[in-house]
């Protein structure tokens, strides 16, 4: 009697830990996308950046250059990824297009010094989110 007990949990054992290990461990999510806008101050030659949710229409010149959504500074943007879930992925964007050319009033928006784009991208990538673009200049 002993013994079949003893088989009988073992059994239940064994059929419990294959059944767990069928589970999935961990849930793959979706990462979210955010948009990443950048231009330079013209007086004070200081980076100004936008960054909100991507979405799947165009953004209008008055949503990225709005002033309560722009970061001034390096500071600024980086408490802002911080505060971006991990697997984040952000695109960082030079214009604002309308078919094949750039959407007036955007004409400000381009990519900083590849030293800044390095420093976002290493930051970024410390908190689990991946920053694209802009290109890297390849170094000889």
């Amino acid at each position: 009697m002993r013994e079949s007990a003893l088989s009988v949990a073992l059994v239940f054992t064994a059929l419990f830990q294959l059944c767990a290990s069928q589970q999935p461990s961990k849930e793959r999510t979706t990462p979210i996308y955010y948009e990443l806008y950048s231009w330079q101050d013209s007086g004070s030659r200081e980076w100004s950046f936008s960054i909100m949710y991507n979405t799947n229409r165009q953004k209008t010149v008055k949503e990225v250059f709005d002033k309560k959504k722009v970061r001034e500074g390096l500071d600024q943007l980086k408490l802002t990824i911080s505060g971006i879930p991990k697997g984040s992925v952000i695109v960082w964007l030079d214009r604002l297009t309308l078919a094949g050319g750039k959407l007036k009033g955007s004409e400000r928006l381009r990519y900083p010094s590849d030293e800044i784009v390095s420093e976002i991208r290493r930051y970024a990538q410390t908190l689990d989110i991946k920053v694209t673009g802009p290109p890297t200049t390849p170094v000889p």
